[in-house]
């Protein structure tokens, strides 16, 4: 296979290969001045020894050969390092285990023309990746390559999807081209090295700098000098990084290049478009039973559970699925009405709209086989998915023996879980990430419109737009305020400088302005509405009720919230050494701050909404934490097991405050929804 070099790839590939040659000129030059001062410290310790012995030479000697050969071993230690891939999460598969697999493998590696994997691991992760275990060594040395495979990605693709994502793989080391990204990677480790992976280093030192004065002094002369050197390095370090990852982001086009060379661009776009619905799928079947590890509850065969969530998500979405997997497509990422466009310098990977982008470009087609599951190629794949379902509960712990769900059971309760964390559909996502907006009851006018035009799609964009601006605006200011650091950007298709970023922000806001303005009388259509109808069936103030206690919360979470970050800035000093004095007035201090707190978290409990939110436990720990008045300092000493409850009390409170909004939230949408009936 000969894939085209792009010139993007070439540029950024000379730009990479000049980044390492001012490294390798400058670290040379610094090595061979270390080299000189390590050299004339060693004669001047030998011609002092020699010239005068004594027991005052001899350790003054040994400090300044020591001080010389310091410099030139924090230089050279990288050479020593090896950087090991930590396996704890994987699991060793052979051919005899998986023929099929292991030949179709055969298959992938010959046609894209790279050797096969030296070991092949799986795991329960939605991903797949080529690694191994690299040293500076590694440059220079052949290594073999070893290929992960995550479970919850082969679970949700099909056959020729997972070849496209394997040839992608083998796509980084099939090109000799592709080399200089791993010379790249390794300057950046070695620079990383002497920059930041300094215990042993450090702890040499100190243990030099114990013996004696003179041997302590010309340690703290090493370590200037070795400050100095770093200095250099991170000056290099952004340099060789942002080249590494510009060219990174190529090598990850060209990987695609020769994925769509094997089996044609669709394939790869495909599972690309979906990753993000797999991956959530993942992560939710995780949510789902880290909620019920108080229940001692675990899973059967997680990734049975992660597919019905996958087709579930996707059908809550109205995304077609087609021979048991959904075909995600762009339209489905309809809620990205940003303005701003940003070309993150520091990502190793280009986005997935810029890799289907460039796919499409290429334009390669090739007649597709039937589409068949990529899972299947697992032998025994019922035994393996219940030995990776165990890997991803090994380290949690239960109270008791856990019982597990069977599939049918897990549908249920899931469908249950989900429908406690959304809103009526006939909202359109309309209230998915916004919150009715403030406004005073009495001032809104009847002014009832069609029903059907509450919730249509012209309404739901704006709320999405608005979030949008909200967002942009936050960027805007991150960077005006110079903590974002970008030379350009993008906004509505116009490139501007980061000194630019004011006055585009001024802009930003007009329009937030007017679009907040458009959605809060929308909203109180929305009232006034709802409101004539509740007229018509007697519950006007019922639902007028709603609104209010939903206002209420809305004004004391913001109270309590604060309250929250008051009482956990308060605490801070407890992480810290302080003398006895300084604890105690602190203490009394926070004192104040945590009886309102208290008041607070007394009143979040005996609300009703509540009722059914607290088991009998969890209500009788925060009652008796609200029962007196707790001594967390004695004498000299901090009673850590009262300080752990106060801690835990505060989290406590700042979790039922958000979820006390959320269930508020909820109840006045479920009745709001019952008046759309």
């Amino acid at each position: 296979m000969n894939v085209n070099i792009s010139t993007s790839f070439k540029q950024k590939t000379a730009k990479a290969i000049a980044a390492i040659t001012l490294f390798i000129l400058v670290y040379l030059t610094l090595f061979t001045l270390a080299l000189v001062l390590m050299a004339a410290c060693l004669a001047g310790a030998f011609l002092m020894i020699t010239s005068k012995p004594s027991l005052f030479t001899l350790i003054f000697g040994a400090g300044l050969a020591v001080f010389g050969s310091m410099i030139v071993y924090f230089l050279i230690k990288f050479m020593f390092k090896t950087h090991k891939t930590d396996l704890s999460n994987l699991t060793l598969i052979t051919r005899t285990q998986q023929p099929e697999l292991f030949a179709f493998i055969d298959g992938i590696v010959k046609e894209v023309g790279t050797p096969f994997p030296n070991k092949i691991y799986i795991s329960p992760d939605v991903n797949a990746s080529v690694f191994y275990d690299s040293s500076f060594w590694s440059m220079f040395l052949p290594i073999k390559k070893n290929l992960h495979i995550g479970m919850g990605l082969v679970n949700t693709i099909t056959e020729e999807e997972f070849k496209a994502i394997l040839a992608h793989e083998f796509g980084h080391f099939s090109q000799k081209s592709m080399k200089v990204g791993s010379y790249v990677y390794n300057v950046n480790q070695v620079i990383y090295n002497m920059l930041y992976e300094n215990d042993s280093y450090n702890s040499l030192i100190n243990s030099i700098s114990g013996k004696n004065v003179y041997m302590n002094f010309f340690i703290g002369i090493a370590v200037k000098v070795v400050e100095g050197i770093q200095w250099i390095l991170r000056k290099l370090y952004n340099l060789v990084n942002l080249s590494y990852m510009e060219l990174s982001r190529e090598m990850e086009f060209h990987a695609d290049a020769v994925a769509a060379n094997v089996t044609g661009y669709l394939p790869l776009k495909d599972s690309l478009l979906r990753m993000d619905l797999a991956d959530n799928s993942f992560n939710s079947v995780i949510r789902f039973y880290d909620d019920k590890i108080e229940n001692c509850v675990i899973s059967r065969n997680f990734f049975e559970e992660q597919r019905f969530v996958m087709n579930f998500l996707a059908e809550q979405d109205a995304i077609l699925i087609e021979n048991g997997l959904p075909v995600v497509t762009e339209e489905n990422s309809r809620f990205n009405r940003s303005r701003l466009v940003i070309k993150n310098q520091w990502a190793s990977h280009p986005e997935t709209s810029e890799r289907i982008a460039a796919l499409e470009k290429l334009n390669l087609v090739k007649e597709l086989p039937e589409k068949k599951e990529a899972k299947l190629l697992f032998s025994d794949l019922s035994q393996w998915q219940q030995k990776l379902t165990d890997k991803i509960f090994e380290n949690v712990t239960y109270e008791k023996e856990p019982v597990s769900y069977s599939l049918t059971d897990f549908e249920k309760e899931y469908s249950s879980y989900y429908a406690s964390l959304t809103f009526d559909k006939r909202y359109n996502n309309y209230y998915d990430n916004k919150n009715p907006l403030p406004f005073a009851l009495d001032s809104v006018a009847e002014m009832p419109v069609n029903e059907e035009e509450l919730f249509g799609q012209a309404q739901v964009d704006k709320v999405y737009e608005l979030l949008a601006l909200q967002n942009d605006g936050y960027v805007l200011d991150s960077i005006s305020n110079k903590q974002y650091s970008v030379t350009t950007f993008d906004y509505e298709g116009i490139k501007y400088h980061a000194k630019d970023a004011a006055i585009v922000k001024q802009r930003n806001d007009a329009m937030l302005k007017a679009l907040e303005e458009e959605v809060l009388q929308h909203d109180k259509r929305i009232y006034a509405t709802l409101y004539h109808k509740a007229k018509t069936l007697n519950k006007a103030e019922e639902y007028r009720g709603y609104y209010e206690r939903f206002f209420n919360y809305d004004t004391e979470y913001d109270k309590r919230f604060q309250l929250y970050t008051d009482v956990s800035e308060a605490l801070r000093f407890t992480a810290e050494t302080l003398p006895y004095s300084v604890i105690i007035s602190k203490f009394k201090k926070a004192a104040v701050l945590e009886n309102t707190m208290k008041e607070q978290l007394k009143a979040l409990v005996n609300n009703p909404i509540f009722m059914f939110e607290l088991s009998e436990e969890q209500r009788e720990e925060i009652n008796n934490y609200l029962s007196k008045d707790w001594v967390y300092f004695d004498t000299d000493t901090y009673i850590e097991k009262n300080i752990d409850m106060l801690m835990q009390m505060l989290h406590n409170f700042q979790f039922l405050n958000h979820r006390g909004f959320y269930l508020t939230k909820r109840s006045l949408l479920k009745y709001q929804a019952e008046l759309l009936d």
